[in-house]
């Protein structure tokens, strides 16, 4: 098999398959190799297919299994956008201290987001069709969870922070 290969590369098995694109990384171990162990994999990763979002710094994907994560050591950390959204993200918005987008679903279903924010301290409203939404959000740093009930027709969401928060100094005349 190595003689095919250039001089001096050798052929590696192994029981898995690992791709990245952008932001993205797809990954799967086999059931059927003679090495039946799970790969692990180190990083900042979020778990794109489980409906919490979960912050991971560790994943071990068993034979059989596959996954779908968003490595956070890839963001753009000088913009706000949403990192994933269980519904269409539409009409983003951005500014100095302020991040808004259109969110829609069908209606009645939950809505679980994960947003990255340049600021530490971000506060958020959200409507639909002029009617506050009730949200519930935690965060950890810089990324926000929010966990609301689509109302239907859609969702407006608006981040602001403190240009402070940023690290840039404010002004006062």
């Amino acid at each position: 098999m190595n003689a095919a290969l250039p001089a001096g590369r050798t052929v590696q098995t192994q029981n898995y398959l690992r791709l990245r694109r952008g932001p993205y990384v797809i990954a799967a171990t086999f059931a059927e190799t003679a090495n039946a162990g799970a790969q692990v994999l180190q990083g900042d990763f979020i778990d794109v297919w489980d409906e919490r979002l979960p912050h991971l710094t560790q994943v071990a994907i068993a034979p059989g299994e596959q996954a779908l994560l968003y490595d956070l050591s890839k963001i753009d950390s000088t913009q706000a956008h949403v990192v994933s959204a269980s519904g269409i993200v539409a009409q983003e918005r951005r500014s100095k201290n302020e991040y808004a987008f259109s969110l829609n679903s069908p209606a009645g279903i939950i809505m679980r987001v994960l947003v990255f924010i340049p600021a530490a301290n971000a506060t958020v409203q959200a409507s639909s069709s002029g009617k506050s939404v009730n949200i519930k959000n935690k965060n950890a740093g810089k990324l926000y969870w929010m966990e609301f009930e689509n109302p239907g027709p859609g969702v407006d969401v608006k981040w602001t922070w403190e240009a402070a928060a940023l690290g840039q100094e404010t002004t006062t005349k």
